[in-house]
């Protein structure tokens, strides 16, 4: 498949259409200063030409309006995106000339019911369908699962920093060195079930040694063994305890005879004590009484008798009879006043006796509890073998998650070493270092070309950091290597790449986008273009212009001139197109 044309479009208008060639493409960048120098960095959209291209191809849209440095949003570029509902299509084919496209893709970026993304008008309904369909299109030899489209595409579209500048691992840096094993293994044309196994049974590996060593993180799997043996004989030794204890079946029935021993004891002594109370007062009362009697003037009261009569008051009791009066009325009040003692003595005496009778009941029913365990004590026991109890199941549930995990990651383990006897045995290494031979003769080709140097790719067998299993760890070599020159290994790598599948009969997409070949020699971009001619080949380079020689500008290969003033997406000129 190559690349036919990008459009940048709405429902109002046309903004831009770039259409492809055979051979180098040119994204050029003319802008200059008041002093006639190219002005770099200034943003006019050569490398959003080929995020957009790759957008259509399953891309981030964040690739398109964020700074690849800074991570920050260009605000203005996302509004505009957003606002003028922007849609852009990619149409691919077999051939560039095709006049009819096999296929276009469209992308917008709205969301939910407004989302555009469609092959052929066929709408998707999420990111990962389109991506299927896109490696059936543009991957169709290759069935299996993984590597994923993204991977298989990362090659033909390096405008990342990742992808610029490195040769052989060009994705993220979240990819295992399983998946890049299966990955070179497919594109050097020996896809194999075991090493798409491999990627899934290392995963499952180290996510069992994570389940491990969280389930570690507090306390290790020695640790926990020690804890439970030493739980293990608490509860021994307070079973042993709690059958040793003397138990009172009777205990709270005990318990409450006592409380109400004690209840009517303390009543009867209140009782008791008011009433010792209330007898000493009467006791009181009659001798002030006595004393009344006894004390009382009887030459005072005759005087006071004779007086009156003087007076001629009449008076209608004589003097004898006023003091019997007197003395009788005190002894009256004596006798009613004395007349509840014996009562009191007698209730007294009753409480008494009660008094005696509960103290003994006491003084037993205490001597009878004391002689056994209190509750209090053996639900103090019980708690502690609650306690240790639920310890104990917390350290066995630990133990055997994690013996669970150790013994799955021995079974993936296993797994992963039979399938290691396969892929590393010696007819599997002969026939991977013959596809290896056959790539790295059109590697030496174009490097030698390039350079005049010859590039290899080759492998080594590696170990994985955590599994410590083996995989295939591929490099491209060659000594003094230049920035420059890296630039040039790199796109050597991709050309001999999709050279090497179309001699072995692979289908693959026969374009490649570049970014920053400003670090390549102006020479190496004319051998470069030469290159391309025989092959059937699309090589879409952004660059500045003063980058290209004369030679290369009166070949007219850009398709697509940028500058300050009309930039990509002729956001400040939309009105007016």
């Amino acid at each position: 498949m190559q690349l036919v044309e990008l459009k940048i479009y709405n429902h109002e208008k046309e903004i831009r259409t770039i259409r492809f060639r055979k051979g180098m493409n040119f994204i050029l960048d003319t802008t200059r200063s008041p002093s006639d120098e190219l002005i770099t960095g200034n943003n006019v959209g050569k490398t959003t030409t080929l995020a957009l291209i790759d957008y259509c191809l399953g891309g981030g849209a964040q690739n398109i309006y964020a700074d690849s440095e800074t991570k920050k949003n260009n605000e203005k570029v996302k509004e505009f995106l957003y606002d003028k509902k922007i849609i852009v299509s990619l149409s691919i084919s077999s051939s560039v000339d095709d006049k009819n496209p096999e296929y276009i893709l469209k992308r917008n970026f709205l969301n939910a019911k407004n989302k555009i993304m469609k092959i052929n008008e066929v709408d998707f309904p999420n990111l990962d369908s389109y991506k299927n369909e896109l490696k059936i299109i543009l991957f169709p030899d290759f069935i299996n699962p993984k590597p994923s489209f993204r991977q298989l595409i990362a090659s033909k579209l390096r405008y990342k920093d990742e992808r610029i500048n490195n040769t052989i691992k060009f994705l993220n840096q979240n990819v295992t060195s399983f998946e890049y094993e299966t990955l070179f293994l497919t594109l050097l044309g020996m896809p194999s079930e075991d090493s798409q196994d491999k990627d899934k049974i290392k995963k499952a590996i180290n996510k069992e040694l994570i389940y491990i060593k969280k389930l570690q993180s507090k306390q290790t799997k020695t640790e926990y063994e020690t804890l439970l043996n030493a739980t293990n004989k608490e509860i021994s030794y307070l079973e042993d305890e709690k059958k040793s204890l003397k138990i009172n079946e009777n205990f709270l029935d005990d318990l409450t005879e006592l409380n109400n021993c004690k209840y009517e004891l303390n009543k009867n002594k209140r009782e008791y004590s008011n009433l010792s109370i209330k007898l000493k007062l009467i006791e009181e009362v009659l001798e002030e009484l006595r004393q009344q009697k006894t004390e009382i003037d009887t030459v005072e009261l005759r005087d006071i008798y004779d007086e009156t009569k003087k007076l001629n008051i009449a008076v209608s009791i004589e003097f004898e009879k006023l003091v019997t009066f007197h003395n009788e009325m005190i002894k009256n009040k004596s006798d009613y006043i004395s007349a509840e003692v014996p009562d009191i003595n007698n209730r007294m005496k009753e409480l008494k006796g009660n008094i005696d009778k509960l103290l003994l009941v006491e003084e037993d029913l205490i001597n009878e509890t004391s002689k056994y365990v209190s509750y209090q004590d053996i639900e103090e026991i019980i708690s502690k073998l609650n306690t240790s109890h639920t310890n104990k199941g917390e350290y066995e549930t630990y133990i055997n998650q994690i013996t669970d995990s150790e013994k799955t990651y021995e079974i993936l383990s296993k797994q992963m070493d039979s399938l290691n006897e396969k892929l590393h045995s010696e007819e599997y290494k002969a026939n991977l270092q013959k596809q290896i031979g056959k790539f790295n003769e059109f590697y030496n080709s174009i490097s030698n070309q390039l350079y005049g140097e010859k590039f290899y790719l080759k492998y080594e067998i590696g170990k994985d950091r955590k599994t410590e299993k083996e995989y295939y760890k591929f490099d491209a070599f060659n000594e003094n290597f230049g920035n420059g020159k890296k630039q040039g290994e790199i796109i050597a790598f991709d050309l001999s790449l999709i050279l090497f599948s179309i001699d072995i009969n692979i289908a693959t997409p026969k374009f490649i986008l570049n970014d920053k070949k400003e670090l390549m020699d102006i020479k190496q971009l004319e051998i470069l273009t030469s290159l391309l001619k025989p092959f059937d080949i699309q090589l879409v380079i952004s660059i500045l212009s003063d980058k290209l020689s004369t030679c290369l500008i009166e070949q007219k290969l850009n398709v697509l001139v940028l500058n300050e003033n009309d930039k990509l997406f002729r956001i400040e000129q939309y009105d007016k197109i």
